[in-house]
Order: structure tokens, then C-alpha cells, then sequence
């Protein structure tokens, strides 16, 4: 009987150990308590990155709120958003996503709303700062990519097939474009709001739209693939996006010409965003949706805008790396992981 209680009592201290030296508590354990980000003495750094914490599996999303106090934080697997507290560095909320496996999350410009992307073809939307379901959309197909305004009165959503945008007061459609054959992946406004952006990866060129009316202006490209991903520079009439086979287009929108292109990644970038500044070019690499494939390139790089020179690079990942954000202040740069973990990457150019 003591035999069987010793061997109880090394088991329960080594699964503790185990716990307490893993990179973060995984959610739904007894003892989990959002802890402070990284290990205790450590600051992240360019060349350390921190783990701010977990989910129960992949983490498909991140994205900052306009104020910088706040990161939010898709579980793929265990439907939740956490929203971390940059201040204490760890997890104040737990928000339950809508049904299905979550994708994409975004604040609002204005910070008022926190939404989330799911497969099963829905967004929920929070009111901020209490927290409060305020919309459940429905779509008849997965959201794949979505984006607010800069005014926030206004939801564009991607499935696929079919680009709508809804007024977000009244759930109204704006307007809606089907794909006609071809297909519909990241859309993002411009700055000033007056122009949308949306990949067609079929037709491998980027639509700008106008954002009032959903009307075409021009069409970019052709791109090798136009895979998905894009941003807009924030004062420059710039518009950046990638491709499955890692490389990275920036094109001037007034003009329609490709300023450069470069080889950014040995395998499919998944996001990319400008710095708030606009000197940074940050883009997410690693085949997602057939692992089989085996991502050879589950990394985060930094590039100067200006010259496409690399600057950093981060690949200690264990799964593909699906999502990116930058702090307001320039200070960090958050990372989605699908190993689970949602990372601090310090900038010290700032």
C-alpha cells in the first residue's frame, strides 16, 4: 500500500514538473492560472521571443487593440478567444467563440468591438469593454478573411465565393460581389477608407474596390498566386501581399505597377503587415491546411520596407505560423502559432 502511494506521489510530481517546465499551462488543467509571459527573469527580445500562453490547441489568430492594452487570441481548437492584458502580460478573459473551429479575430479602429471568424460559417461580435455578444452573423459559406472599417460601421467579409459588406448597426448588406468563377481570400481597407482590397488566388491578381459601393478600379498582377494575405501601407498609397511559394509583392495602388518584389519564404506566407510606421514588413510562413505537405519554413521575418532587405527572422516554431500583429507602439510584434502557443517578439529598432 505505501509502494502504491510512493508511486502515486512521483507520478503527481512528475506530471507537475512537467507542466511547470512546459512552455505554458494548457487550458482546462485543474491548476491552470494564466501566468506571466516567458520565464521568470527573461524579457523578450529579437532574438528571444516569449510565450505569452496557450490554447488547447492551435492558435489561429492575433490582432491588438487600437490602444495597445489588449491582445486577442483565437483557439482554433478550443473555441475560445483569450484576451491578454499587455500591461501584466497574461490572460484577463476568456471569450466563447461561435460554434466550430475559430480562425480569424479583429478589434474594431475605433476599440469598441472585438469579432471572430468561425468555420462553421459565423462571426460573433463583443461589445467592449463589457464584453457583451451584441451580433451573431451568418453567412452561407466560411469566413475566411474579414475586416472593419476605419470608420467601424462597417464589416467586409471573404468567403470565398462571395465578398458582402454589412453595416454593422443593423446587419444590413451594403453590397455584395460573387466570384463569378473565380474566388474571393484577404481583404483589407486603405487608411483613409475609400478603397478595399481583396486577393482573387484563382485569377491570381488583387481586386481594388471601391469601398462605398464594392465597384472594381483596377486589378494588380498578375502575382504568381495571389494566396491571400495582404495590408496596406499606412500613409503611402502602397499595397503589400504574398504567395503560396513565399514571395512578396508590393505594388503602388495609384499607379497599378509592381514597386518590388522578393523572395521572402520557402514555403506559403499565410500573413503579412506593415508597421504602424510603415518602415517594417512583417510576414508568417508554413503550409496550414495539408500538413502532409511538411511546412520546410514555420517562421516570422522582418523586412525594411524600402529596400526588401531582411532584417530578423524567428523559426523556433513547432507548427505552421498562421497569424500576425503589431503592437501600436511599435514595441511587439504577437505571433499565432498552430504548435498552440501565442508569442512576444520584442522590436528593438524602437
Amino acid at each position: 500500500m505505501r509502494w502504491i502511494r510512493f508511486v502515486l506521489l512521483v507520478s503527481m510530481l512528475l506530471t507537475a514538473c512537467s507542466v511547470a517546465t512546459g512552455p505554458c499551462q494548457a487550458r482546462g488543467l485543474p491548476s491552470y492560472y494564466p501566468t506571466p509571459m516567458g520565464v521568470v527573469g527573461d524579457t523578450p527580445s529579437v532574438d528571444n521571443p516569449q510565450i505569452l500562453g496557450c490554447h488547447a490547441g492551435r492558435v489561429a489568430a492575433v490582432a491588438f487593440s487600437p490602444d495597445g492594452q489588449y491582445l486577442a487570441s483565437t483557439g482554433n481548437e478550443d473555441g475560445t478567444v483569450g484576451l491578454w492584458d499587455m500591461t501584466a502580460m497574461r490572460e484577463v478573459a476568456i471569450l466563447k467563440g461561435p460554434d466550430g473551429l475559430l480562425m480569424g479575430v479583429a478589434f474594431s479602429p475605433d476599440g469598441s468591438l472585438l469579432a471572430a471568424a468561425s468555420r462553421k460559417e459565423a462571426i460573433r461580435v463583443w461589445r467592449l469593454p463589457g464584453r457583451k455578444v451584441v451580433a451573431d452573423l451568418s453567412f452561407s459559406d466560411t469566413p475566411w478573411a474579414f475586416a472593419f472599417s476605419p470608420d467601424s460601421q462597417t464589416l467586409t467579409i471573404s468567403t470565398g465565393r462571395r465578398l458582402e459588406a454589412r453595416d454593422l448597426a443593423s446587419s444590413e448588406v451594403l453590397f455584395a460581389i460573387d466570384a463569378n468563377g473565380g474566388s474571393f481570400g484577404g481583404v483589407a481597407y486603405s487608411p483613409d477608407g475609400s478603397t478595399l482590397g481583396v486577393t482573387d488566388p484563382f485569377n491570381h491578381r488583387v481586386l481594388i474596390l471601391d469601398a462605398d459601393n464594392g465597384q472594381v478600379r483596377s486589378r494588380l498582377g498578375p502575382t504568381q498566386a495571389a494566396n491571400g494575405p495582404m495590408a496596406f501601407h499606412p500613409t503611402e498609397p502602397l499595397l503589400a501581399t504574398a504567395d503560396q511559394d513565399g514571395v512578396v509583392y508590393l505594388y503602388n495602388i495609384e499607379s497599378g505597377e509592381q514597386v518590388r518584389q522578393w523572395q521572402g519564404h520557402s514555403d506559403e506566407i499565410n500573413d503579412i503587415g506593415f508597421s504602424p510606421d510603415g518602415r517594417l514588413l512583417a510576414t508568417a510562413s508554413g503550409r496550414l491546411f495539408n500538413e502532409a505537405l511538411n511546412p520546410t519554413d514555420m517562421s516570422v521575418r522582418l523586412w525594411n520596407v524600402e529596400s526588401g532587405n531582411q532584417l530578423a527572422e524567428y523559426e523556433d516554431f513547432s507548427g505552421p505560423v498562421p497569424s500576425l500583429a503589431f503592437h501600436p507602439s511599435l514595441s511587439y510584434l504577437a505571433v499565432a502559432s498552430f504548435d498552440g502557443t501565442v508569442r512576444i517578439w520584442a522590436l528593438p529598432w524602437y
